[in-house]
Parts: C-alpha cells; sequence; structure tokens
C-alpha cells in the first residue's frame, strides 16, 4: 500500500484524499439516534488519539523517543494543533446544525484563503516567483468563488431551516481553524526529518509531526465532548444496547479523516518545496466537489428550485476550472 502511494502521481493522490475526506461525514447521516457528542467523541478519541499514536509507533522507528532530540521544538505544533481543535468542533456542530453540504462549502472557503495564504506568507525566500504568483492567486480565487457559489446555493435549500444561521456562522469560524492546518507541514519538517533518519519511510514519517498536533486538537475535541455528555445526561448511551452503531460510526468517520489526511500530505511532499501552497486549494476543491455529489446522490437537493441546481452547478464549475488553473501553475513550478 505505501508503495502504491509513493509512485502515484500527487494529483491522483490528492484526488483520493479529497473523495475520502468528503465522505468521511457521511456516517453520521446514518446515526440520527446517536446524540452529536457521542459520536464525535468516538471520531476525536481515534482520529486524534488512538489510530495516529499506533501508526507511529509501528511505522517510526524509535517513536516516541525521538521527540527529546534536542533541535525539536513541540510547542509550536501543540499551540496550532490546539487552535485546529477549536475549529473541528465548530466544524461538528455547524454539521449537526445545516447538514454536509452547506457547512462543508462555507468552511472550505474561509480555509482555502487562510490555508494558502498562511504557508505563503512563512515561505519567506523560498515563496514562487511572481510568475507563477499571479495564477496561483487566480486559481484560488476561482477556489473562493466556486465554494461561495455552492454555499449559496446551500443556502437557499437551507432558507427558513431552524439552526440555520447559527450553523452558518459555526462553519464560518470552523474555516480559519481548518486552514491552521496547512501549517502542520512546515511547522513540523524538523520532526519529519528526525523520523526520516530514524528509517521510517516518508508515507509514515509525516505522523512524527501530525502526532502532537493531533494530541492537542484531541484535548479540545474530547473536552468539549464531555462537557455536552455531562450537561445533557447522554453518558448513558454508550451503555445501551444501540450504542454499537455510534461506536462503529466514530470509528470509520476517523479512519476516513485520517486516512485522508495523510494522503494529503503525502501528496504535498510530492509537490516539492511549495507543496502546501499548491495542494492545498486543490485538495479543498476536491472535497467540495465530493460533498457536493455526494448531498445529491444523498437526495439532500430535492426540494431544491431549479435556480438553485444551476447556481449549485455553476459554483462546481468554477471548481473543476480551479483545479485545472492551479495544477498547471504548479507543473510550471
Amino acid at each position: 500500500m505505501t508503495l502504491l502511494i509513493l509512485h502515484a502521481s500527487p494529483y491522483s493522490t490528492l484526488a483520493a484524499a479529497g473523495a475520502i475526506n468528503a465522505s468521511f461525514a457521511l456516517p453520521m447521516k446514518f446515526l440520527r439516534k446517536c446524540p452529536w457528542e457521542n459520536v464525535w467523541l468516538v471520531w476525536s478519541l481515534f482520529a486524534l488519539l488512538v489510530f495516529p499514536i499506533a501508526l507511529a509507533c509501528a511505522a517510526i522507528p524509535g517513536f516516541p523517543r525521538l521527540y527529546f532530540a534536542a533541535e525539536l521544538r513541540v510547542l509550536p505544533l501543540l499551540l496550532i494543533g490546539g487552535l485546529w481543535g477549536v475549529g473541528q468542533v465548530l466544524f461538528g456542530l455547524a454539521l449537526e446544525a445545516i447538514g454536509i453540504s452547506l457547512s462543508t462549502a462555507l468552511m472550505l472557503g474561509i480555509s482555502t484563503a487562510t490555508g494558502t495564504l498562511l504557508p505563503l506568507a512563512l515561505a519567506g525566500k523560498q515563496r514562487p516567483p511572481l510568475l507563477h504568483a499571479f495564477p496561483l492567486a487566480a486559481g484560488v480565487t476561482l477556489v473562493i468563488a466556486g465554494v461561495v457559489l455552492c454555499a449559496r446555493a446551500g443556502q437557499k435549500r437551507e432558507s427558513g431551516r431552524s439552526g440555520a444561521l447559527r450553523g452558518i456562522v459555526f462553519a464560518a469560524a470552523a474555516g480559519f481553524g481548518a486552514g491552521l492546518f496547512n501549517l502542520l507541514l512546515p511547522f513540523g519538517r524538523p520532526f519529519i526529518q528526525v523520523a526520516l533518519a530514524a528509517g521510517s519511510t516518508p508515507a509514515s514519517a509525516q505522523l512524527a509531526a501530525w502526532t502532537p498536533f493531533l494530541c492537542a486538537g484531541a484535548v479540545v475535541n474530547i473536552g468539549y465532548c464531555i462537557f455536552r455528555l455531562v450537561r445533557r445526561k447522554t453518558a448513558c448511551h454508550f451503555a445501551e444496547r444501540g450504542a454499537f452503531p455510534c461506536w462503529l460510526g466514530g470509528m470509520l468517520m476517523a479512519a476516513l479523516w485520517l486516512g485522508s489526511a495523510l494522503l494529503y500530505g503525502t501528496a504535498a511532499g510530492q509537490m516539492g518545496a511549495w507543496g502546501t501552497v499548491f495542494a492545498w486549494p486543490i485538495y479543498m476543491s476536491l472535497i467540495v466537489l465530493g460533498t457536493a455529489v455526494i448531498g445529491l446522490l444523498a437526495n439532500e437537493w430535492r426540494a431544491a428550485s431549479f435556480g438553485t441546481i444551476i447556481t449549485l452547478t455553476g459554483g462546481l464549475t468554477v471548481l473543476v476550472a480551479a483545479v485545472f488553473v492551479i495544477s498547471s501553475v504548479q507543473r510550471m513550478a
């Protein structure tokens, strides 16, 4: 499996990552009897703690002793991971309030801008030349425009639904936190290099940076879920007969999300020094495309007007154009 990932083109890897991420929240549609905090607690526990730590222990020689290396500074990763964790909580609440399509489109619109511009600002002398910066900016603008159109279509579909405004605010705020995810690789590069030196493969070495980042995010997510379990008295649901789908669905969501994240990190690494700058907007576009298709297949849009469907189609078309523009710039670079 690792060999297949390493030899695949970064675009096919990104396509797989986008498709998997688009579907990671789908199990929640079949878990309506499970309280949100129960499902999200299982997701947080396995996606942010159990699975990444287990994979890192299995794939990185000497893990976790590598964190005692003098040149490693874990505090920035913990801080960014904690802020990202806040964004994940808000995204989970947005999913609960307004569904997959609209919450994802809104969140990814802001995330595309922050996740592209922040690594670019930190690149310093490694920034792409202006010859590439202008078409890259055009591609990012297309991504944001496409996401806005998709969000507008979703807003029309959700008009009059209780909690829609709250969900839209949560999704928009989650976008900034989600964009911080793309700082993981730039700040985590020393950890990845130490793991490579210890004998890890490039695909699994990124776990050395991801583990402290995700653990910090887990503290926020698990903490909020426990707060809701206590306040809403839903912890007893784990002891009921119908709790098995909650555990199974949450674990499936965790596996899909982490698999997508690892594929994204691999693709960004294959794209060279500016990989995170180029890969992020393409990744975001593919996720929006995937969630829109899933929403259509799940009949989320069956009651939408013809004009709303036209708006959605226009947004998806713009996103496809954005993928081609950004990928062409990356090939020139």
